[in-house]
């Protein structure tokens, strides 16, 4: 429940983001137990962000991913296109996806594109499933942005900090 909290406060869930979304983006509605996720295309650094948007169950055991981003300054945006037509999303948001995108094809659940941050009525009902959304994930992928001011380095010590703790909880054998 800690960690949730934390979660709620990070990401100011009752804030509404209108600087960077388009109010005219066509959503579909949203039957009662769905969600949005996203399948971003793979593709080379330079290449336009291209994602698929599609409307899944809950009750579904669909494997997804959710992304954890911060918002940072939402008068900074970038162009992404889903299913062929442009959304603006934030700066950081649209890098995180560049990045997660050079690795395989994936399927995420990203807040600031799969709630319609332009509908009070869905964020009313979207937002109180955010608890269910990121316990049915397969995983968690955090996006806190570029590395900025030696943050890489702070980076390699807590790998380094997991590699420690991962060695000193593996069973040794007893003589």
């Amino acid at each position: 429940m800690i960690a949730f909290a934390i979660i709620d406060d990070f990401l100011n869930l009752n804030g509404y983001h209108e600087g960077f979304t388009n109010p005219s983006f066509p959503y579909k509605p949203l039957k009662a137990t769905e969600i949005r996720v996203i399948e971003v295309q793979p593709g080379d650094w330079h290449d336009n962000v291209e994602v698929s948007l599609s409307h899944v169950s809950l009750d579904d055991d669909l494997p997804y991913e959710a992304l954890l981003s911060t918002w940072r300054d939402t008068n900074l945006t970038r162009r992404i296109l889903v299913d062929g037509q442009e959304l603006r999303v934030t700066e950081n948001l649209e890098i995180g996806l560049r990045h997660l995108r050079a690795f395989v094809r994936i399927t995420l659940w990203v807040d600031a594109i799969c709630i319609n941050q332009h509908d009070t009525d869905e964020r009313a009902e979207q937002v109180p499933r955010m608890k269910s959304i990121y316990n049915q994930s397969t995983k968690v992928v955090v996006w806190l942005g570029p590395e900025a001011n030696d943050s890489d380095t702070v980076m390699q010590r807590l790998l380094e900090l997991r590699d420690r703790y991962r060695r000193d909880r593996t069973p040794r054998p007893t003589l």
